[in-house]
Order: C-alpha cells, then structure tokens, then sequence
C-alpha cells in the first residue's frame, strides 16, 4: 500500500530568476519565475525572491530576498498584483495573466488563472484579493 501525498497551503520552490511579492509564476526546470501572458501559471507568490546565484558569495546572514519562496495555487485566495487599475477590476471578475507576472482583468492567450473576491482598489496599492485557478497551462 502507497501512502498518499496531501498538502494543503503553498510549496516551497527554488527562485529560478528574480520574483516579486502578489505575482503570478510559472514552474519550469531550475525553479520559478514571473509568468507572462503566454506562459502556463503554477500560481502566486506572497513574498519577494531572488536566485541562489544572487546571493552574496559565503555570507551566510542575508537580509533581503529568499532564494526558496512559497507559491501559493489553487484552490487559495490571495492578493494579486495588476496591470492597470485595481479599482476597475470588481469583485467576480476573471482574470488572466499578463506582463511581468501581473494580473489583469482583459483575457489574454491563457486561460482565466483567478477570479476577483473582492472589488479592487482598497487595501495594498494596486493589488486585488483573488480566488486562484492554478496551475492552468496555455494550450
């Protein structure tokens, strides 16, 4: 008999090229990275990343970004950076990924990646609470 893997909450993974907190992201061989219009979506990140090589040589004590951070997928609600004004996008809207690892309410080439639950605008500059989809894959 197998035992079973569950999991419930984010993974943690190895930061592939620099990340930023509220992003979506992509998984890929060597790590994770901002995902983009065009790219499948593992989920979201809730803190800042940054590679192992970026680090500053043997200094173990490094203030700044991890090199190992957790990526948060569905099912999780979490808070969303996006691209062009939160307070446009309301509460029930999908949205899909776009530049940089933002989010944006105006489809794109990959499936919706999350849905709104609250309207944008309050809170945290530029970010809305979102329903996460993830991972969901561009074709």
């Amino acid at each position: 008999m197998s035992t079973p893997v569950l999991r419930l909450g984010p993974d943690s993974f190895p930061v592939k090229t620099a990340v930023k907190k509220f992003r979506l992201v992509k998984l890929e061989e060597g790590g994770i990275s901002h995902a983009d219009a065009s790219s499948d979506v593992f989920g979201a990140v809730a803190a800042d990343g940054q590679p192992a090589s970026a680090r500053d040589g043997d200094n173990t004590v490094v203030h700044g970004p991890a090199q190992t951070v957790a990526v948060h997928y569905g099912p999780a609600t979490v808070r969303l950076e996006v691209d062009g004004t939160a307070s446009d996008i309301k509460m029930g809207a999908k949205l899909y990924a776009a530049a940089d690892g933002k989010a944006t309410a105006s489809a794109g080439s990959t499936p919706a990646v999350a849905v709104a639950v609250r309207n944008g605008g309050s809170g945290v500059p530029n970010t809305i609470i979102a329903r996460l989809l993830t991972p969901v894959f561009a074709s």
